[in-house]
């Protein structure tokens, strides 16, 4: 059995073990918001339960608009994630809670030679009491797959073939949760949804359930829950189920491939060019009937070995602080070494755009919350000594060496988050830890003036990702920084003329709920600006009590997952 196929087999095991009472808990505890650095910790959901009935019937649920925030990809393109109304996405669970066993048959049906990676639910959350793992879960499962197990299978190949959709999740077209879910046995799904549209098929109620969170928006699935994910694996798994098929009836490429997905990113390993060439017009082919386009620049056809291994990883591996070498004898990061490492890191995230290397930097320069001593057992690490960054020791002589290292250290991170955008949230967590644990008492002024700067330019730029993190930053440490006064000096300086009613940052409902308070509407608690009674979206940062950014966004915090 190969590698691919265990770990499908594995997973399987492992989630038939789980009550599907507990998947939907999972989806609707920790499933709701997206993943830990696109929002501050104080966005999270408290009551939201499986009950009984849906909240509403399907022909009476009302239409809503999604809550949106994103941020730059690259200066023409941005990365959009969005949360849905409570109350639809409860249904879509009870839908799916409802048919768990036959999702289950159709996500690991063994007519499928192509093995997914990207199962969305940790398969081993029956125990309850800890918050399992999720970004980090999906990073654990990637790495499997591009540095483990395709590289054990790779000897006996020749190529490998990388393909990958062009705008997978906005290019969704909500009828295709139909045609898939009708489809999953072999039939025409498209024709048997086009012959009944009524309620009495779950493709279509699914399908009818998306549009009217999406305002009647019939393209696009929502980035950023943990069901999207789930039901994007529905959707491709219907296809990968089509194209085994065709593959295996092709005596040509029978038997000599080996095919992985990882969400929708394609990697297989073929035998000969002549089969990759092959499997990739039958790929294009199938994902076209569900309005798939496959990108052209990364569908590639390599020789192996090369192919196999990420080169931003390769170039970045000698200068890892994972690395013990790269460490001084007390375990900490020379300040020097950090100095030059930073910006290797920046040559190889410019060399590689759209790479994660600049939020693996800052990850190491964070200890992990467990690492094991002298003799081989795990200590959970204080959170007062997790940052390693070695600034010099405190004393008379040396303080102002120390601080104009930490000065160096916020101008060298904040430019590193203006290379990345999405590392707001790590760049403040290591804000946050010299700011409670340095014990440098010039630092909290000084550093009140740079988040005054970063509010001004997150304003001026639109840029409402940042400007929740700092928002939260502000009210969780009580900087008492006046977002009015700010809004009113930029005025005065000619930078913007509008009204602070009519700024469109201020606007976003993450901005506004932050705030408490929108003009017109009064105070606001959430996002939807709607009672929920039970259900709570939002906990307000100064009610946060010790909640660390190092903790929160420790998506390797094997904790929260296993022991």
């Amino acid at each position: 059995m190969s590698l691919p196929k265990e770990h499908r087999t594995g997973t399987h095991d492992k989630l038939q073990a789980v009550s599907k009472d507990n998947i939907a808990k999972w989806l609707l505890d920790y499933g709701y918001y997206p993943e830990q650095y696109v929002l501050p910790p104080c966005f999270n959901v408290s009551g939201l339960v499986l009950n009984e009935e849906r909240f509403k019937a399907h022909n009476k649920v009302k239409p809503k608009e999604l809550c949106k925030i994103s941020f730059p990809k690259t200066d023409l393109t941005e990365r959009e994630f969005a949360i849905l109304h409570p109350h639809h996405y409860h249904d879509i669970v009870w839908e799916l809670h409802q048919n768990w066993e036959d999702i289950l048959s159709h996500l690991f049906n063994n007519e499928n030679k192509i093995y997914s990676y990207s199962f969305p639910i940790p398969p081993n959350n029956d125990e309850g009491g800890r918050k399992p793992l999720r970004s980090g879960r999906m990073i654990y499962e990637f790495l499997e797959l591009a540095e483990k197990d395709l590289v054990a299978e790779a000897h006996r190949f020749g190529y490998i073939l990388k393909l990958d959709i062009t705008n997978f999740y906005p290019s969704i077209y909500t009828h295709t949760l139909c045609w898939a879910w009708e489809g999953r046995d072999h039939s025409d799904g498209r024709k048997i949804c086009g012959s009944n549209t009524s309620e009495s098929l779950l493709g279509n109620r699914l399908d009818k359930l998306f549009q009217y969170a999406n305002d009647k928006r019939t393209v696009g699935l929502p980035i950023g829950s943990a069901l999207s994910d789930l039901i994007a694996e529905l959707i491709l798994s219907e296809r990968d189920i089509n194209v085994s098929m065709q593959l295996d009836a092709d005596e040509e490429i029978k038997g000599n491939y080996l095919a992985t997905r990882f969400k929708d990113d394609y990697r297989i390993l073929c035998s000969t060019e002549t089969v990759a060439k092959k499997i990739v017009r039958i790929l294009i082919d199938k994902l076209k009937e569900f309005n798939f386009v496959v990108h052209e620049g990364k569908t590639k056809i390599t020789k192996l070995p090369d192919g196999l291994y990420r080169p931003h990883a390769v170039k970045y591996e000698p200068y890892s602080f994972r690395n013990p070498k790269n460490l001084t004898l007390e375990g900490k990061i020379h300040f020097k070494s950090f100095e030059n490492v930073l910006l290797k890191t920046l040559e190889i995230h410019r060399e590689y755009l759209g790479t994660s290397i600049i939020e693996k930097l800052l990850s190491e320069l964070i200890k992990n919350k467990r690492t094991k001593d002298d003799e081989g057992n795990y200590v959970v690490n204080d959170i007062s000594d997790r940052l390693l960054l070695d600034f010099g020791q405190q004393n008379e002589g040396n303080n102002k060496s120390r601080k104009t290292k930490i000065k160096k250290t916020v101008s060298l991170l904040f430019m590193l988050k203006n290379e990345s955008p999405k590392s707001m949230g790590k760049v403040l967590s290591i804000f946050e830890h010299i700011l409670l644990f340095a014990n440098e008492e010039w630092f909290r002024d000084y550093f009140i003036d740079q988040i005054i700067s970063q509010i001004k330019k997150s304003i001026i730029n639109e840029t409402a990702f940042e400007l929740a993190w700092l928002l939260y930053f502000n009210c969780k440490h009580e900087l008492n920084i006046d977002l009015k006064r700010i809004y009113k000096d930029l005025r005065t300086e000619g930078k913007t003329k509008k009204d602070m009613s009519n700024c469109q940052v201020l606007r976003n409902p993450f901005i506004a709920t932050l705030r408490g308070k929108r003009v017109g509407k009064g105070n606001i608690e959430n996002p939807f600006e709607e009672d929920f009674e039970d259900i709570t979206l939002f906990t307000p940062p100064s009610d946060m009590g010790d909640t660390y950014l190092i903790e929160y966004l420790d998506i390797f915090d094997r904790d929260k997952d296993e022991e």
